[in-house]
C-alpha cells in the first residue's frame, strides 16, 4: 500500500461535501445487451486497479495532522453492483447518485445495472464516482476501463504515474507579479459576491423531498452540424452552450415573475497535462464562474460576446491559477483539528456564493463507451448539484452525437418543469447557433419562451 497526501482540489471538494450534500459524478451507458452482473462486477475491479485513485481509500485523521492522506491499496477488493428492473429506475437512481462514500471504508466507484432501460430493451450501466479524488473526465475514464474489461480487453492504465501528474497541478500557479495580481483581483470579488449574490433559477413544480432528477436530450443531426462547423473562429461550442444557459435562466426566470440579475454558471476547467487530457484519473478540475448581466442579455450576439471575453481571458490571462493558488495558500497550512470547522464556515455562506447552474462539457470523448465493442452505446454523464447550486447540466459528444443530462434537485423542479427547462435550453442552443449565422439563417433575436408541454 502507497500513501498520497490530497492536493488542495481534493481537499476543497471534501470539506464543500463535508458542508452540503453529497457530490458523486454520474456516468451512464445505455446497451443493447443483456448485461452478466458477474462479468461486470469481475471488471469494475480489473479497471479499478487500473487506476490508483480509482480504489483509494482515505486515511483517518488525527487533529494534530497537518494534512489528509489517501491510502492506495495495491487492490480494490470488492466493487459495488447492484440492481433494479427499469420500472423502479427513478427512485432507485435518485437513491444511487444521493448515497455519500464513507471513503475511509470503500473506494470511491459503485455500480448498478438497470435491466431494460438501455437501448431497444437492453440494459444501462450507472456508474457512480465519488468527486472528491476523482473528476467527470476521471470519472469517465473509469467507466471506460470498466467497458474494455467487460469485453475482455485489458484496461488502459493512466500514460503517467500519479506522482508525476499530481506535480503537474502545479503548473498551473502564477510566478509573475501579474500572475499572483490576477488571485488577489479573483479573492475580492468572490467577497463582493457575498454582498452581490447570483440570481437563483425559479422553482417550479411541487417539491417531492430530498434527492436528485435527471432528463436527458440529444441535440439533432442538424443542428450539431450547425454548431459545429458555422461558428466565427474566436467562438467554441461551449461558449455557445454557455451563452444558451444564460439566457434560457433569464426566460425561465422572466416566465415565473422572477428576476434575473446577475446570472452566474459554473464551469470545469480540465487542467491535465495535454498528452494525458482525457485518460488521467484524479481531480483536476478547476472551476470558473461565467457571468452575465441583464444589459448583455438583450440580444443573442451580446451574450456570446460577453461569454467569449470571459473564457478567453481564462485561456490567455492566467486567470486560472486564482482559485488553486488560494487553496495551495490557506489549506494545508492549517492543522486538520481546524480544518474539520471548514463545513461549518462553509455552509454558513454557502447560499450567497454559490453560483446559479453549473454546466460541465467533457467536450468530443476520443473514443466511445461500449460494452459490446460496437458503436451505438449511449453515454450520460452529469455533474454534482446541491440545494445551494440546483442544477448541474452534463455534456458528452461520442459517435457524434452531443447529450445532455439535467440533473435538478426534487426541491427546484418536478419532473415536467425539468422536461420545460430542457426543451427551453435547447431552444436557446438554436437561437444562439442562428444568431452566429445571420444572414444564412434569417434569424431575428425574438425571444425564446419556456416551451409549453
Amino acid at each position: 500500500m502507497t500513501t498520497l497526501p490530497f492536493s488542495p482540489l481534493d481537499e476543497a471538494i471534501y470539506h464543500i461535501e463535508g458542508a452540503l450534500d453529497p457530490l458523486n459524478i454520474q456516468v451512464e451507458v445505455g446497451t443493447t445487451q443483456t448485461i452478466d452482473v458477474d462479468r461486470l462486477r469481475d471488471a469494475a475491479v480489473t479497471a479499478c486497479n487500473a487506476h490508483p485513485l480509482a480504489r483509494v481509500r482515505r486515511r483517518p485523521s488525527r487533529s494534530t495532522d497537518v494534512e489528509y492522506v489517501w491510502q492506495v491499496p495495491d487492490d480494490v477488493g470488492d466493487v459495488p453492483v447492484g440492481v433494479v428492473d427499469d420500472g423502479d429506475l427513478t427512485t432507485a437512481r435518485s437513491d444511487f447518485y444521493s448515497r455519500s462514500f464513507d471513503l475511509t471504508r470503500e473506494p470511491p466507484v459503485r455500480l448498478l445495472v438497470a435491466r431494460g432501460a438501455g437501448r431497444r430493451g437492453g440494459d444501462r450501466l450507472l456508474v457512480c464516482v465519488g468527486h472528491v479524488p476523482i473528476d467527470g473526465v476521471g470519472a469517465v475514464r473509469i467507466a471506460r476501463s470498466i467497458c474494455q474489461a467487460y469485453r475482455g480487453e485489458t484496461p488502459d492504465a493512466d500514460p503517467v504515474d500519479i506522482e508525476t501528474s499530481r506535480v503537474a497541478l502545479t503548473d498551473v500557479r502564477s510566478s509573475t507579479l501579474t500572475g499572483r495580481m490576477d488571485v488577489l483581483r479573483s479573492a475580492a470579488k468572490r467577497l463582493g459576491d457575498i454582498v452581490d449574490s447570483p440570481t437563483a433559477i425559479a422553482e417550479d413544480g411541487v417539491p417531492s423531498g430530498d434527492g436528485w432528477g435527471f432528463t436527458e436530450r440529444a441535440l439533432s443531426t442538424d443542428l450539431t452540424d450547425r454548431l459545429v462547423s458555422n461558428r466565427p473562429d474566436n467562438v467554441s461550442v461551449n461558449d455557445v452552450l454557455l451563452a444558451a444557459l444564460h439566457r434560457t435562466i433569464a426566460d425561465w426566470n422572466d416566465d415565473h415573475g422572477k428576476p434575473a440579475h446577475k446570472i452566474t454558471v459554473m464551469m470545469p476547467i480540465n487542467v491535465r497535462p495535454r498528452d494525458g487530457f482525457y485518460d488521467v484519473v484524479g481531480m483536476y478540475a478547476l472551476m470558473k464562474q461565467i457571468e452575465t448581466r441583464s444589459r448583455d442579455r438583450r440580444d443573442p450576439q451580446t451574450t456570446v460576446e460577453t461569454i467569449v471575453d470571459q473564457t478567453t481571458a481564462v485561456r490567455e490571462d492566467g486567470e486560472l491559477t486564482a482559485l488553486y493558488e488560494a487553496l495551495e495558500t490557506i489549506l494545508p497550512r492549517l492543522p486538520v483539528g481546524l480544518k474539520n470547522q471548514l463545513p461549518h464556515l462553509v455552509r454558513a455562506v454557502s447560499n450567497r456564493l454559490m453560483v446559479t447552474a453549473a454546466l460541465s462539457n467533457l467536450g468530443r470523448l476520443p473514443e466511445s463507451l461500449s460494452l459490446s465493442g460496437e458503436s451505438g452505446d449511449s453515454l450520460w454523464f452529469s455533474p454534482p448539484c446541491k440545494k445551494a447550486l440546483p442544477v448541474g447540466i452534463g455534456v458528452a459528444t461520442t459517435d457524434g452525437t452531443v447529450r445532455f443530462v439535467f440533473r435538478y434537485t426534487l426541491e427546484q423542479f418536478d419532473a415536467d418543469a425539468a422536461e420545460r427547462f430542457a426543451d427551453c435550453y435547447l431552444a436557446h442552443i438554436e437561437e444562439v447557433t442562428s444568431a452566429l449565422q445571420p444572414a444564412a439563417t434569417g434569424f431575428t433575436a425574438e425571444r425564446v419562451h419556456v416551451a409549453e408541454r
